[in-house]
C-alpha cells in the first residue's frame, strides 16, 4: 500500500500538467481554433502521453529496486525511446485515418507536449533514483 502511495505521491506534477492542459483547451478553444489547431488531436496527443508517461515511471520505479545502477538508465533511455515509438505509430495511423482532414499544427502541438512530458518523466525518475539511495 505505502508503494502505491509512493507512486502517486511522485506522479503529482505528471498528473498536474494533464490536467492543466485539458483545461487550458476549454477557455482557449476560440484562439486554438483561429491558430487552425485542432483541440482533439491536442486532447487525444495529451491523453496518450499522460498514459506512456505514468507507464514509464512505474517501470522506472520497477527499474530502481534493481541492484544494478545501469539498469535504471537504461530504463529511463529505453521508456524514453518506446514512447517516442509509438507516439510515432499513433501519428502515422492518425494521419491515414484523417487523410485531408489531418491536422499538422495539431500534430506540432502533441510534439511539444512530447517534449514537457520527457523531461517531467525524467526529472520524476531522476527524483526517484535520488530518493531510492536514502530508502
Amino acid at each position: 500500500m505505502k508503494e502505491q502511495e509512493s507512486y502517486f505521491k511522485q506522479t503529482i506534477p505528471l498528473f498536474l500538467f494533464f490536467i492543466l492542459i485539458n483545461c487550458a483547451i476549454i477557455p482557449l478553444k476560440s484562439w486554438l481554433y483561429k491558430h487552425q489547431i485542432n483541440t482533439d488531436v491536442v486532447v487525444a496527443a495529451n491523453f496518450l502521453l499522460f498514459l506512456l508517461s505514468a507507464i514509464n515511471i512505474a517501470l522506472h520505479k520497477k527499474a530502481l529496486q534493481n541492484k544494478n545502477p545501469n539498469v535504471a538508465i537504461r530504463s529511463i533511455m529505453g521508456g524514453t525511446l518506446i514512447k517516442l515509438m509509438l507516439i510515432s505509430i499513433a501519428i502515422f495511423i492518425y494521419l491515414m485515418v484523417a487523410g485531408e482532414k489531418r491536422n499538422s499544427y495539431g500534430i506540432f502541438t502533441g510534439m511539444v507536449l512530447y517534449l514537457v512530458y520527457t523531461i517531467i518523466e525524467v526529472r520524476i525518475a531522476t527524483k526517484m533514483k535520488s530518493n531510492n539511495g536514502k530508502n
